[in-house]
């Protein structure tokens, strides 16, 4: 079972993949982070996650998480991808994953390093 964790508290998480994560037969909500600790225990309460974190950083260093999603905003999307496939994680982060196409060559290289899965949230219709 993939154990999910959460960077924010975001209307898209809370709306759209907390949802879809909590029906997959394959994955489970197993964190959800927030700078609002309060915030972060209410929407894991809501979807049934049993853990909570004031810090996203706290989330990275979580055992209990396999992979992220990061609904962040964009500005962010880049440091919060390095910072968690850093600590191993694999990545879900939503579009785009970068302002500059620059940034993203030394993802990629840290990515192939820690062996880890990085994608972005981009739905293909056809």
């Amino acid at each position: 079972m993939f154990r999910w964790g959460v960077l924010s508290t975001a209307k898209i998480g809370r709306e759209q993949l907390l949802p879809a994560i909590v029906e997959a037969e394959n994955g489970v909500l197993s964190a959800v982070a927030s700078r609002d600790l309060a915030k972060a225990r209410a929407l894991a309460d809501r979807f049934g996650a049993p853990h909570a974190f004031g810090s996203y950083e706290e989330l990275l260093a979580s055992k209990d998480i396999d992979g992220v999603y990061i609904p962040l905003p964009t500005s962010q999307h880049v440091a919060w991808t390095a910072k968690a496939i850093e600590a191993g994680k694999h990545v879900l982060v939503e579009k785009p994953l970068a302002l500059d196409a620059k940034d993203i060559a030394p993802l990629i290289q840290l990515r192939d390093e820690k062996k880890v899965l990085v994608c972005e949230a981009f739905m293909v219709i056809y």
